[in-house]
């Protein structure tokens, strides 16, 4: 290829570089803003999407200290109070639920805690 030949653009070149060095009008640019506006507007999020909040600095409301470890559910649920007939109910659900007969097709089953002896587990 000789040098006076455009290079073709799939030809390695950073495709970041590329789209940065592109020529985009004003009229473009204000309309790329208004789409990245909406898109971002929190009235036009979907029902329980993740929002990226890495880059932002959290709020001091003074309230920080009493929120700390509230999010581990442990310590409440150790001190719900749980009638005898609820904790029945709860153990048959467990047990409907762990019986090998109810397991979706394919699906995962966790045997971290038995031991493997090369060909089968023994328990």
């Amino acid at each position: 290829m000789s040098d006076d030949q455009p290079q073709d653009a799939s030809s390695g070149s950073d495709p970041r570089k590329r789209f940065r060095e592109m020529e985009i009008s004003e009229e473009e640019q204000r309309e790329i803003a208004e789409e990245r506006e909406r898109r971002l507007d929190p009235a036009n999020r979907p029902p329980n999407s993740e929002v990226d909040n890495t880059d932002r600095l959290a709020q001091d409301d003074g309230a920080q200290e009493e929120r700390v470890g509230s999010s581990d559910p442990r310590k409440r649920f150790r001190e719900m109070e749980i009638s005898e007939e609820e904790q029945r109910e709860i153990a048959e659900e467990r047990e409907r639920r762990l019986d090998p007969a109810n397991r979706p097709p394919n699906s995962e089953v966790d045997n971290t805690h038995r031991t493997f002896d090369g060909e089968r587990f023994v328990d």
